[in-house]
C-alpha cells in the first residue's frame, strides 16, 4: 500500500502514526486499529482527550482510520456503534 498523510497522521503499511511537528511519538498497529471499549471505536474516543492533539487532529485521525479500515482490508463491527463513538468523541473534546 502507497503510505498517506492525512494531517499529521501517516497511514502505512504497519498501522496509523503521528507525524506531526511536534515530538510526540504515537503509533496505532495496524491489527489494534479496531480496538474496542464497550460498543465503541475506542482510538477515536481515546484521541479526543489527548492534551496535545486539536480538534483539527482529532478529525483528521477520524478520516485516517476510515481509510485504514478499508486500506488494510479490515471489517468493521457490527457490534459497535459509530454514532455513539462518535458522541463520545465529541463529549471528550468539549470537556477539554
Amino acid at each position: 500500500m502507497k503510505p498517506l498523510k492525512i494531517g499529521n497522521w501517516l497511514v502505512y503499511q504497519d498501522g496509523i502514526k503521528w507525524d506531526g511537528e511536534n515530538e510526540t511519538d504515537y503509533f496505532i498497529p495496524r491489527n489494534q486499529i479496531l480496538k474496542a471499549h464497550e460498543n465503541m471505536y475506542d482510538w477515536l474516543v481515546h484521541l479526543a482527550g489527548k492534551t496535545w492533539l486539536t480538534k483539527e487532529d482529532v478529525y483528521s485521525f477520524n478520516t485516517a482510520f476510515i481509510y485504514s479500515i478499508e486500506a488494510f482490508g479490515l471489517e468493521f463491527s457490527k457490534d459497535l456503534s459509530f454514532v455513539d463513538t462518535i458522541e463520545a468523541q465529541c463529549d471528550v473534546l468539549e470537556d477539554k
